[in-house]
């Protein structure tokens, strides 16, 4: 292996582990409040970048159904919930938290469905659209499990991950996308030449790491998060 080989290669990786960076920080915060390791958001990770590249191909991606249904079923499970306590008038509650804003950009993209909308528009609408599976997934399925162990939690959470990606694959095929870059700037350090892609993952992952340290270290909330998340762990 030559020296440039090996310089393209650590590239790669460290632009590969900016990626893995921002998961890390998204499943620490989730277990931090929730308890449960939230195994299948690397697959919600996974459907914001299929999303986006359906619409860039200009098809209607397969997360609208998926938002759809969820919010049927988290409507449901909701109203059974609220039923059963006694307290109807929080019915409604839900059913707009848990219906009409998660259907609001599912609509969207389906009326834009086959349309050239612009990056800046794509974007935002794949974001909206994306959001609110975790929280439908979670009042589902780990919400009315809420005070199982910790195990329980992550087996159904284990499940959940099997199941996001069986309909990834239905819904965007085993063949992959491929999204357009964000910038297309090229800079070249001697022989080896370094995208702008890379260099703005690289500091996402930088900036959000020195953003939650600074919350945990250095804000009221966030060092009482930590203290209740350490006295969580010793439980």
């Amino acid at each position: 292996m030559t020296p440039d080989i090996a310089l393209i290669l650590g590239i790669d990786g460290i632009a590969t582990g900016s990626i893995y960076v921002l998961v890390g920080l998204g499943l620490v915060l989730i277990f931090s409040v929730t308890r449960v390791v939230f195994v299948p958001f690397g697959d919600i990770v996974a459907f914001s970048a299929l999303t986006l590249a359906s619409m860039q191909l200009g098809r209607l991606p397969g997360t609208v159904y998926l938002v759809a249904v969820l919010a049927i079923l988290a409507c449901a499970v909701d109203a059974i919930h609220h039923l059963r306590r006694g307290r109807p008038d929080r019915i409604a509650r839900g059913l707009l938290g848990y219906g009409v804003l998660p259907l609001i950009p599912a609509a969207v993209a389906w009326l834009f469905a086959g349309a050239s909308l612009p990056a800046w528009a794509q974007i935002p609408l794949t974001i909206a659209l994306v959001v609110p599976i975790a929280p439908l997934i979670e009042r589902i399925a780990l919400r009315p499990i809420a005070d199982a162990s910790v195990l329980l939690l992550l087996i159904v959470s284990v499940a959940l991950t099997f199941g996001l990606s069986g309909l990834g694959l239905l819904f965007f095929g085993p063949e992959g996308f491929r999204t357009k870059p964000l910038t297309s700037e090229v800079f070249h350090f001697g022989t080896v030449a370094v995208t702008s892609q890379t260099l703005l993952m690289v500091a996402t992952a930088v900036v959000f790491s020195l953003l939650l340290f600074l919350f945990f270290e250095h804000t009221l909330l966030g060092q009482g998060a930590a203290r209740h998340f350490g006295q969580s762990r010793r439980r």
